[in-house]
């Protein structure tokens, strides 16, 4: 919510018209309305409120509505792999070493830069909210440890919910793309995190069975020197073998203990008890509805690895990963091969995550053997699934065949699935994507995967509103890991955003909520609104009325609503008329048409050549075209650091396209906006001594309609500009008198001087159309 936003404006124009209409406002979010300073009574002006009223979980009311209707909850707590812990600690290192260069520079608040923090999404966003009005004067030294340190929030989330193989290419790929600009790839803790990511993967073994460590720079100093090792390490390499670890995760092999927990459960609870022989039991088993179980995730993508996991088995969903990262890692290093010819491979020196030549060969190797169990394995199935389908065609023909346990089996078509016998129905899904799956599927069991505080209140909800559904709910929980941290820090989080609201409530002023009420009238909402009456006199005559000044008028594509610059404009006290425009995006008056870009959208449309037409029919239909770039109020007001700006123009760098789109169209015009209120005010400056404009007109323009009465060809005008002696001010005379490329070649120096302008340029022209063109030299 925002006092520009289309919200407030929207209930703006409802007040002007409706003063006891009915309004309110929901929110599920506490923490946005408690941060900022009186963030919640500037929500509530905005959308003229009286009072608010909150409902947090320990309120009397709901506690005891959900705790009487609450579900049976088992909490499971799984502990992490020792690699998975090692890798954990050594990124919870890195971010403090990182932190600890932050606090160095005197640009960010230093009260809330701490790892808890750094584990939540918001804490990118509030650093980087405190740099963006100094972005440009920020070195590149801060900017890359503000990157790091989202990188390495990212993996800590990775490190728990993708597959191990996954997690190492992830790691290699960043690697590879941030290179020697990387901070963290370079501190201790870095090595740490790939040696015990490559060791989940897979490991050297040597013949006498033990495990190869890569030596390490620093390391070992007492002991013989780094040389010495390196070379005793290469030696030990060529006779190694690679050895797939294929390490699971943890919380798979417990979603199948739980599985076959409720599988038993639920036999339990469906088979009648007066039920006694085997008969019936199996009967009952046979007519009794299946199990819904529902497992929850906090990303699409868990959502669709535990599909594959729970669908083809640990084993099988392992092995596909590692023989897809062998083929990928090869292709790689034949591409690192062709760019060291060419000598475009960047050396990372030190960096961590670096593998040598003999390593890489016995990727390959692994890589070559793989593949050929493959095949191997495809030709023996398809031999016995030949046979098997012979022998079932030739049972059905009613020969006597000898069936061997399995062969039937065998010429089945379909992937193996969990739990195939019917008994068990499971889904897994995303709860932000089908916000409505505990109403549609109805599930018996709830599984949560991902530690989710939204989901949690969602289920307590749908528990207290449905008492027989979901007999138990499972939660999955990492022991002392970066999962549980965050869940416990979002829930007191949660709690003191409420407390803190309820604080502002209790010393709300009666003055700041007696300014949310709908307004008394229609003139004083108007006056708020931005018109005025304009009486010069300090006394008024006898029963004279006041005068009030006419509203201003902008026509505006119906596009620039996304924006909040049309709702300002109607609050400043204009009238806006929005329709489809076909050139600009804001007509001012009859002659002023203005393009507004923010500097995203800046940046877009250099890319895709959208504004060189934008620009060019401008130019074309209005006296005075305007390119409008404005800033976001709480960004610098600069495109980039003065140190970055180069000598000479470059077809990659924003300030030099501008000036070539300047000099390709000099009735363009270039206006810079701070902000959408300092926009408003260019706007009024702009419309100063100009007429109003008409929406017939400015529909018209760019139309089929308007296209008719005058057809310019833009690439035939901007030959003529590149003509000798065709200059700014006498090409248009030239374009008038001309119709064509074709007229103005038969044109003599005698009907040129008059559109011209002089007897030399006319000349210049002529020579030029009258010149003979050199022709090729052959043998």
């Amino acid at each position: 919510m925002d006092e520009a936003g289309t919200a407030h404006w929207t209930i703006c124009s409802h007040r002007m018209e409706n003063n006891v209409g009915y309004i309110k406002g929901l929110s599920e979010d506490p923490q946005r309305l408690s941060g900022g300073f009186h963030k919640m009574e500037k929500v509530m002006k905005w959308l003229f409120l009286r009072s608010v009223s909150l409902w947090p979980r320990f309120r009397s009311e709901v506690n005891d509505e959900l705790e009487g209707k609450a579900p049976e909850v088992v909490e499971l707590h799984q502990s992490l792999s020792p690699s998975m812990a090692a890798i954990q600690l050594a990124l919870v290192e890195a971010m403090d070493l990182l932190l600890k260069e932050l606090r160095k520079t005197n640009k960010i608040d230093l009260s809330d830069l701490t790892v808890e923090n750094n584990l939540f999404k918001s804490f990118d966003e509030a650093i980087q909210r405190q740099l963006d009005p100094i972005w440009h004067t920020v070195g590149r030294k801060v900017k890359r440890l503000v990157a790091d340190l989202k990188t390495l929030r990212k993996l800590t989330q990775h490190l728990l919910q993708y597959d191990a193989v996954t997690f190492h290419m992830y790691l290699e790929t960043l690697r590879a793309s941030e290179g020697v600009g990387s901070t963290w790839l370079y501190l201790e803790p870095s090595h740490r995190i790939f040696e015990n990511s490559k060791r989940r993967v897979y490991t050297l073994v040597r013949s006498d069975g033990k495990v190869l460590v890569q030596p390490r720079k620093g390391t070992n100093s007492k002991k013989k020197p780094f040389k010495e090792r390196e070379e005793e390490h290469k030696a030990q390499v060529e006779k190694a073998e690679l050895l797939p670890t294929l390490e699971p995760l943890p919380k798979w092999s417990l979603i199948y203990e739980v599985l076959n927990e409720i599988l038993i459960d639920g036999r339990k609870l469906d088979v009648p008890a007066q039920t006694n022989s085997d008969m019936d039991r199996t009967s009952a088993d046979e007519n009794a509805d299946p199990i819904r179980v529902l497992i929850v995730t906090g990303d699409q993508r868990t959502c669709g690895q535990l599909q594959e996991v729970t669908r083809r088995g640990l084993e099988s969903f392992m092995q596909e990963k590692f023989s897809s990262y062998l083929k990928e890692r090869n292709s790689l290093q034949k591409h690192r091969r062709r760019q060291r010819k060419y000598g475009a491979d960047k050396d990372l020196g030190t960096a961590a995550g670096a593998t040598e030549g003999d390593e890489q060969e016995a990727l390959k190797a692994a890589a070559k053997t793989l593949q050929q169990k493959k095949r191997a394995a495809k030709r023996s199935q398809g031999v016995s699934r030949t046979s098997a389908l012979d022998k079932k065609r030739r049972v059905q023909e009613g020969e006597n065949v000898e069936l061997a346990q399995g062969d039937l089996e065998g010429a089945a078509d379909e992937d193996r699935v969990l739990y195939a016998d019917g008994r068990l129905e499971l889904r897994t899904s995303f709860f932000e994507s089908e916000p409505w799956i505990l109403d549609d599927f109805a599930p018996d069991y709830v599984l949560i995967y991902d530690a989710d505080l939204a989901f949690v209140r969602e289920l307590e909800v749908y528990k207290a509103s449905h008492p027989r559904a979901a007999a138990r709910i499972y939660f999955l929980m990492y022991e002392a890991s970066v999962e549980s941290q965050k869940y416990l820090s979002t829930v007191n989080r949660e709690k003191q955003a409420f407390e803190s609201l309820i604080m502002q409530r209790k010393h709300l002023a009666p003055t700041a909520v007696a300014m949310g009420p709908a307004l008394a009238d229609r003139d004083t909402t108007l006056e708020v609104g931005g018109a005025h009456m304009t009486n010069s006199a300090t006394r008024k005559g006898g029963g004279r009325n006041s005068l009030v000044a006419p509203r201003k008028q902008v026509v505006i594509d119906m596009r620039e609503f996304n924006s909040s610059l049309p709702c300002v404009l109607h609050q400043k006290g204009m009238d806006i008329h929005p329709v489809t425009l076909g050139v600009g995006d804001y007509i001012l008056s009859p002659e002023i048409c203005v393009e507004r870009k923010s500097i995203s959208d800046l940046y877009g449309s250099f890319a895709s050549g959208r504004l060189y037409h934008q620009a060019a029919t401008m130019s074309k239909h209005y006296k005075l075209p305007v390119l409008l770039i404005e800033f976001s109020r709480d960004k610098a007001f600069s495109f980039q650091n003065e140190h970055d700006i180069g000598d000479d123009i470059s077809v990659n760098n924003i300030v030099s396209k501008l000036v070539l789109l300047t000099l390709h169209f000099p009735k363009l015009r270039l206006v810079w906006s701070r902000g959408v209120h300092m926009t408003v005010e260019i706007f009024k400056k702009l419309k100063e001594n100009q007429e109003e404009p008409t929406v017939q007109r400015a529909v018209e323009v760019g139309g089929e309609e308007w296209e008719d009465r005058e057809v310019t060809n833009v690439t035939a005008v901007d030959l003529l500009r590149k003509l000798p002696g065709v200059t700014i001010h006498n090409y248009l005379p030239l374009l008038h008198a001309c119709k064509s490329l074709a007229g103005l070649a038969d044109m003599t120096v005698e009907e040129l001087v008059p559109h011209m302008g002089s007897e030399r340029n006319a000349r210049m022209l002529r020579d030029f159309l009258d010149a003979k063109c050199p022709q090729l030299v052959t043998d």
